[in-house]
Order: C-alpha cells, then sequence, then structure tokens
C-alpha cells in the first residue's frame, strides 16, 4: 500500500518519528517510576500488556525511520529528481514488506492497549454480579474477532500474497477499492471498540459510594478514548481524502499518522498510573474496617475531646434510596469502652465478643439481592 504522492518531507517525517517515540518514552518510564518506585506494587496483567504495547511500537517507529529514507528516494526516482541506482529494486521490495508488517503492528498497538483497560476493568468487577462479568467476556470476544477483522482486511487488500511482495503488482483497481474498504472498515470497529471499552465501565462506577467529584473524574479517566476516536477520525480523513477512489494512500501519510496515533495510545494506556498518584497526594487517606465503616485518623480529630481522647470514630455506611443495606449510627470505640451511640446520643453498651463473629447480611442491588458476609474480630 504505497504511493509516490508525499504531502510530507523526509524531514518532518522524521522528526514526528523521533519526536513522538522521545514522548511516549517519558510517559513510559514515568510510569514504571510510578508504579515501581513511588508508589511500588505487585505486577498485575494490565502492566505487563503495557509494556508489550510499548515494545510493538517501538518496533514500529523504529522500522518507520529505516524506511523512510529509502521512501523518499523511490520517489525523487519516480519523479526523474534522481537516476536510478543498482540497489532500488531491492529497497523497493524492502519498503513494500516493512509497511506491510508496521500496518499489522498498527493494529496490534492499539488493541493491545484496548486490552490492557479490558484488564484493569476485571479488577473492579471481581465479587459483582454476574451480568458485569458476562458483559466483560462479551468485550473481549468482540476485542478479538475485531482484531481479527483488522488483520484480515489488510492482509486481503492485495488480490494475493504474492502481489503485496511484488512491487508494482498490487495497483490494480481492485487493490486500490480493497485497500480504500480496509482503511474504512478497520477505522470503524477501531472506533467502535473504543467506545464499548469507554461504556462498560460506567454503570459501574456511577453505583460506587463515592463523592460525585471523584466519579466525574474516574469517569473522565476512562473517557480519555475520545481523544483516540478524535485522532483516528482525523488519520482516516487525511489519509483516505486525498488518496479517494483512484488511488492508493499515500505511504508518508500513513507513516505520519500512524506514529501519531499509536504513540498518543499508548501514552493514553500510561494514564491510570498518574491518576493513582494524583489521588493519593490529593485525597485523605481512608481506610475501611472489616464491618465496612470509614477510619478516621486520630490527626483528623480535636485533640480537646477530654473525654475521649483516645477514640476513634467509625462512621457507619449510608442507605442509599435505592434499598441497599443501612446501618444509621455511629460506632466509637477506645480503652475504655465499647458501644453503639445513636444519633440522638442514646448509648447502648456492648461487650466485646471473645472470638471472632461472622454475620450473613443481604444487600439489595439494582441487579438484585447479594450476599454478604461481615467478620467482626475479637478485641
Amino acid at each position: 500500500m504505497s504511493s509516490r504522492q508525499n504531502y510530507i518531507t523526509e524531514d518532518h517525517l522524521l522528526n514526528t518519528t523521533y519526536g513522538m517515540l522521545t514522548l511516549t518514552s517519558v510517559f513510559v518510564i514515568a510510569r514504571t517510576l510510578t508504579t515501581q518506585v513511588l508508589r511500588p506494587k505487585r505486577w498485575l496483567p494490565q502492566d505487563a500488556i503495557i509494556y508489550v504495547a510499548y515494545i510493538l511500537y517501538i518496533i514500529l517507529a523504529v522500522l518507520y525511520i529505516v524506511v523512510t529514507p529509502i521512501l523518499f528516494r523511490l520517489t525523487a526516482v519516480g519523479e526523474k529528481r534522481m537516476k536510478p541506482y543498482p540497489t532500488l529494486r531491492n529497497e523497493h521490495k524492502l519498503m513494500v514488506r516493512i509497511f506491510f508488517v508496521n500496518t499489522m503492528f498498527f493494529w496490534l498497538v492499539l488493541w493491545t492497549v484496548k486490552l490492557s483497560f479490558l484488564m484493569l476493568y476485571k479488577r473492579l468487577i471481581e465479587g459483582l454480579h454476574n451480568i458485569y462479568i458476562k458483559l466483560w467476556w462479551a468485550s473481549v470476544v468482540i476485542w478479538f474477532l475485531s482484531l481479527v477483522g483488522s488483520l484480515t482486511s489488510h492482509m486481503t487488500a492485495c488480490s494475493s500474497m504474492r502481489a503485496w511482495f511484488t512491487p508494482g503488482a498490487c495497483q490494480t483497481p481492485r487493490d486500490i477499492r480493497s485497500q480504500i474498504a480496509s482503511l474504512y472498515f478497520t477505522y470503524a470497529v477501531d472506533v467502535l471498540t473504543d467506545l464499548m471499552i469507554m461504556a462498560l465501565p460506567i454503570r459501574i462506577i456511577w453505583n460506587l459510594k463515592m463523592p460525585q467529584t471523584q466519579k466525574f473524574g474516574i469517569t473522565g479517566l476512562f473517557g480519555i478514548g475520545i481523544i483516540l476516536i478524535a485522532v483516528a477520525t482525523l488519520r482516516v480523513a487525511q489519509i483516505g481524502g486525498k488518496a479517494q477512489s483512484i488511488s492508493q494512500p499515500s505511504a508518508s501519510w500513513l507513516a505520519l499518522w500512524g506514529v501519531i496515533e499509536t504513540s498518543i495510545a499508548v501514552i493514553i494506556g500510561c494514564c491510570p498510573a498518574f491518576v493513582t498518584l494524583i489521588r493519593n497526594h490529593t485525597t485523605p487517606a481512608v481506610s475501611y474496617n472489616a464491618q465496612g465503616f470509614v477510619r478516621q485518623s486520630e490527626g483528623g480529630r480535636s485533640r480537646e475531646n477530654a473525654s475521649d481522647p483516645d477514640s476513634v470514630k467509625l462512621n457507619s455506611l449510608q442507605a442509599s434510596q435505592d434499598g441497599r443495606l443501612a446501618d444509621s449510627s455511629t460506632k466509637s470505640t477506645s480503652s475504655k469502652d465499647v458501644g453503639w451511640q445513636g444519633f440522638n446520643g442514646t448509648r447502648f453498651e456492648d461487650e466485646p465478643p471473645p472470638r471472632d463473629v461472622v454475620e450473613e447480611l443481604i444487600e439489595e442491588t439494582p441487579m438484585g439481592k447479594k450476599r454478604i458476609k461481615v467478620r467482626r474480630g475479637a478485641r
């Protein structure tokens, strides 16, 4: 899939490739420092997957750096601005092979980043209703089928694989129509899978008990895929608009937009790690005990409370309007007493249990009843 028409210069293409490669590497290094140095944590599947996407991206960028001088030399020969040289035919074959392989790497990078988000969502839905698990698996199936469809449409864009690797053999009207059709088909499945992945966690996030600002922030994180959709739309509009239906897409244009889109995809794949770091700096530390109560640190209370200076206040989870499990009292524990205190000030003394007690409760959710177990440890 190449064309003699170039819409950018060799220096422009190389500088863009070097710049995007550097920018992407900065984000990946920053992600590594965040997850392994500043906030060390064990490796998760999405961590490994995003590094695979980065490696594939490096291969794609390096191959474009290698082939760019060849592309512009061949263009100069075709436009009679340069005389044919002895290695011209071999370089032409090499260029065709690199563009064939790089188109495969292009889709692999994008779909690998999508998979990293799917693996992140899988951790969010653990323990939730089965409907979320089924939706996640359906998304994985669609992800896989769309990837296979994109790769297949690329490989069948020429009349045969022999024509793909024979310079000048993949330029029949049928081949040109197939290449344009492949461009728009892959764009369509790319956008549809992005929309699917962005929509998948919205219902889960909106049912979480957290401040609305945090919900909007997390939704915005998962919604940054709209940037990829915008870049993909711009890429197809530029490439398809210039190629139209009478000529092949420009090779230099394919290289430029391929590097830009894959670079942005890898950068977006790194963003969840930074959100965790920002949240830890802007949100006060909050922990939960086994009963689901929010534990407030002693530093957050006034030490002027002389009646019980060492107590730790535990705020119960509030009932929601959809019928979920509710508890309208607060529990105070100290070295002197243990008991429940209602909002009207009435105290109910309670002796600590001699051993762990497990209580089974039923929680009403929009998806049905959910059985939960609450363990109360001995004091």
